[in-house]
Parts: structure tokens; C-alpha cells; sequence
């Protein structure tokens, strides 16, 4: 009996605007010769993905044909990202335990966008966690610091309550941006000084961070520290939402179709919704990931085992010393 070629009824849905306009938004897979869910449209979907170098993980499948509109900016950093919320030990929740950790701070200014203040832990085994985080634009210095100190703060303009740094006192060491270094905030007496400084006033020490290579970072993360998801190297906590928000985001500056078949894709970030993920930058530049080996799995050689051997052409089979003693 021959496949029942059928159009996918969900990829139609109509909505009215708030100026009582009827908006039609149609998915390609409406047309029954392109339903992926028919033989026919599978076709169809083989084909048309050809042209586009990530299949249908593609930034410019997903705008153009999968009606993602923010999807435009490029290949995403850390294309598993969705599974890895769902199902990895990269992401951690409850009270952490810190016996023998060190503990670390690492801030990105902004005051028109957010400035982000975050506490890592680098715990035995050269684990390292991201476990706090501050997050929000509008926050004048002085607030900030008094958050950083581990007090709560209200602010008098918006009347938004934040937490303290439950961490408080416990950094070694407060890296930052680089460029609040920069004495480029005029005084009231007319003189020059540094969005650091104003921090040092208030109480905040910060040590200058390393702007810059983001690919480098990306690459410790997903090589290094990612290479396997359930035994991660870095964790981050479930608290951190806006870091997570962001890492999620995450794109590759893209060039034309046109431009790859001369130039390689170039390494650059895209420079947006990122001031969590500089302030991460700052404190793994400070202190590099060195080479984690992770360990092999070991199989016992049961009967199974070797059945199973037995079966595998002759060309993948390895050699194997049997054991006896045991």
C-alpha cells in the first residue's frame, strides 16, 4: 500500500496583531510534498539542505526556512547547547560544596548595558565552577560594590532589590575588564579617573583581565573542559541564568557563502548579549586550561565481550591478550 501523502496541519497558524490584523505564518513543511514527515518531503528535505554548509542546523536554514529570525547572526559557539541543559553534568544545582576550593571573582563593566559580576570556585581536581552571578544594566558603581561587599542593595530609581554576594570576602583574586582601567571618567574637580578606581573607593580591588580571544576560549571549552559533557571540567550553576542565557547565544561572526569558498569562517564572536561570557573570559584567560585527560573506559573481557569481537570485521579488530589468572 503506498504512502499517504499528507501536509503537516501544525505548520499553519494564524494569530490577530493588537491592531486587529490576521497574521498567516506557514511553515514549509505545510506543503505535503515537503513534510518531512513523508517519504516524499524527506526527499525534498535531502535536497534542499545541499546548499547549506550545517544542514539544517544552518544559521541561514534556521532564518530562512525554519522562521528563526534571530538565527541570522552566524554558527552558534556551542551548537548542543539545548541538549546539554537537558541531559549533562555541565549545569549544577543546591548548595555547592567548597571544602578546600579557591574562590575567584571576575567582572565586565557597563552601566547602558549590564554589567556582570561572577564568583567561580576552583575546587580539588582543578575542577572549576561559575556559582554566583550579579547581573543588570543601570546600576551605578557604588551599588555594585556594595553587592560585590555582600550587601543587599535596593535601587532608589527602580526600587529593584538585589541579593549580596553571598560570597564575600572569600575571592583570592577580582579580575576585570580592562578598559575600566582607563582614567577616562571626568571628576567633579575636573580631573580623570578610572571606572577601577571608583571601585577602590568603595571598597573593590580588581586586577585588570585580558580582553580578546574569545575563540581561544571557546575552544578550552568545547576541546578541553567539554570534550565530555557528563565528566565536564567546568561546571556552572543553574543560578547563573543570565551567564547560561548567554553561552546559549553565543555566535560565530559569519561571511557570505560567496566569501567561504576563498576565506576560512573567521574565529571572531559576534560583539552581543556577551557580558557574561567576557567576565567568564577574563578569569579563564588569568589562569589557562592546561590538557585534562579523561580517563578511558575499561570493559571487562566477560564472554560477551568476546562474542561480540568475533563478530566486527577482521579489519577493526585489535589485539587482545587474554588473561586467565583471574
Amino acid at each position: 500500500m503506498a504512502e499517504k501523502i499528507l501536509p503537516n496541519k501544525k505548520a499553519m497558524t494564524l494569530r490577530t496583531t493588537s491592531g486587529n490584523l490576521t497574521v498567516c505564518r506557514l511553515h514549509y513543511a505545510a506543503d505535503e510534498t515537503k513534510n518531512p514527515s513523508n517519504a516524499v518531503g524527506r526527499r525534498w528535505l535531502k535536497q534542499a539542505i545541499s546548499g547549506y554548509q550545517n544542514g539544517v542546523s544552518d544559521p541561514r536554514w534556521l532564518k530562512e526556512m525554519e522562521i528563526q529570525y534571530g538565527a541570522g547572526g552566524g554558527q552558534k559557539v556551542f551548537p548542543d547547547w539545548h541538549k546539554w541543559l537537558k541531559s549533562s553534568n555541565i549545569f549544577i544545582d543546591g548548595k555547592v560544596d567548597l571544602t578546600n576550593a579557591k574562590l575567584y571573582g571576575s567582572y565586565d563593566h557597563g552601566y547602558a548595558s549590564p554589567a556582570c559580576y561572577l564568583v567561580h570556585a576552583v575546587l580539588p581536581g582543578d575542577i572549576r565552577q561559575t556559582i554566583w552571578e550579579f547581573y543588570d544594566e543601570g546600576v551605578e558603581v557604588p551599588m555594585i560594590a556594595e553587592i560585590i561587599k555582600g550587601y543587599d542593595a535596593t535601587s532608589a530609581k527602580t526600587g529593584k532589590r538585589y541579593k549580596g554576594n553571598p560570597y564575600a570576602g572569600r575571592e583570592v583574586l577580582k579580575v576585570c575588564d580592562p578598559e575600566i582601567m582607563r582614567e577616562n571618567q571626568v571628576m567633579a574637580r575636573g580631573t580623570n579617573k578610572s571606572v577601577a578606581y571608583l571601585f577602590r573607593q568603595h571598597g573593590v580591588i580588581f586586577q585588570p583581565g585580558l580582553r580578546g580571544d574569545d575563540g581561544t576560549v571557546a575552544s578550552w571549552l568545547t576541546g578541553n573542559l567539554w570534550l565530555d559533557p557528563m565528566m565536564p571540567g567546568y561546571q556552572i550553576h543553574r543560578d547563573c541564568r543570565n551567564l547560561i542565557w548567554e553561552m546559549g547565544m553565543l555566535q560565530r561572526a559569519q561571511i557570505s557563502q560567496h566569501a567561504a569558498k576563498f576565506k576560512n569562517q573567521p574565529e571572531q564572536l559576534i560583539d552581543k548579549d556577551n557580558h557574561a561570557w567576557d567576565a567568564v573570559k577574563y578569569w579563564l584567560r588569568r589562569f589557562p586550561v592546561g590538557v585534562r585527560i579523561i580517563p578511558e573506559k575499561k570493559q571487562e573481557a566477560d564472554f560477551t565481550f568476546w562474542m561480540n569481537l568475533d563478530k566486527q570485521p577482521s579489519k577493526l579488530k585489535k589485539s587482545y591478550v587474554r588473561d586467565f589468572a583471574r
